[in-house]
């Protein structure tokens, strides 16, 4: 968020940004067999699933997640990192947007993995007077048919003096989870129709140092970072830039 703010992507982020874009492409590719010795978090998860969903399969996995690699953002980090930095010393590079009046626009593509199956989400990037928000669409096969995702993050919805509010939301359809020890393996018939909203707030002290403060509620289902129950959400941090 802050790099896109910022119309352009620090060294240092870039790096970042691209080994978590490429992580489960590259530990995809290295998995030879669902029933290798030391342990393997692709195998167990394709294990687990496929309980489920047949459609998940080592061969769909590792073809699905080279997308990741057609990400126009993770492009750009390969790019700034290898090339700006690391052959010419730049430390920044610019993010091609897409500039459409004084909004700029950027798509992202990825994959990811889910309780049910695999989402594919396409992630609309918008950039407005230097403020950010991520409009994201995910959808992707399901042991019961197709789940579906929308979410959008604004995190500077309103910016009164010293003062950051944002949102976000979150609302899904997907297939009921069994929250018990043998919640992959489990079948738990019918679809959950759920959702997630978090409120935030930041009241920055000196321009590089703030206070931090977020509350909502996530329905039961499964959203990226979040417990699959649900829950009340309260965090409470600082902020560095």
């Amino acid at each position: 968020m802050r790099s896109l703010g910022n119309e352009e992507i620090n060294y240092r982020d870039a790096y970042l940004y691209m080994i978590e874009r490429c992580g489960l492409t590259i530990y995809a590719l290295r998995t030879n067999s669902l029933y290798a010795s030391g342990g393997n978090d692709i195998a167990a998860y394709i294990n687990g699933v496929s309980f489920r969903n047949p459609h998940v399969t080592l061969h769909s996995i590792q073809d699905n997640s080279l997308l990741n690699l057609l990400d126009p953002l993770t492009l750009t980090s390969l790019y700034g990192y290898f090339f700006d930095y690391l052959m010419k010393g730049d430390v920044q590079v610019g993010i091609p947007f897409l500039k459409i009046g004084r909004i700029q626009y950027l798509p992202g593509f990825r994959v990811g993995l889910t309780p049910f199956g695999y989402d594919y989400y396409l992630e609309n990037m918008i950039v407005s007077n230097h403020h950010p928000m991520i409009a994201t669409i995910g959808i992707g096969p399901a042991d019961l048919g197709v789940a579906e995702d929308v979410r959008l993050q604004v995190p500077v919805l309103w910016s009164p003096g010293r003062w950051q509010m944002g949102i976000e939301f979150d609302a899904w359809r997907q297939p009921n989870l069994e929250l018990g020890k043998l919640f992959l393996t489990r079948l738990n018939p019918g679809w959950n129709f759920g959702a997630l909203a978090i409120g935030s707030v930041t009241y920055r002290i000196t321009p590089s140092f703030g206070l931090h403060a977020e509350g909502g509620y996530k329905s039961s289902g499964f959203v990226d970072g979040e417990p699959l129950a649900a829950t009340a959400i309260l965090r409470g941090g600082i902020e560095l830039r």
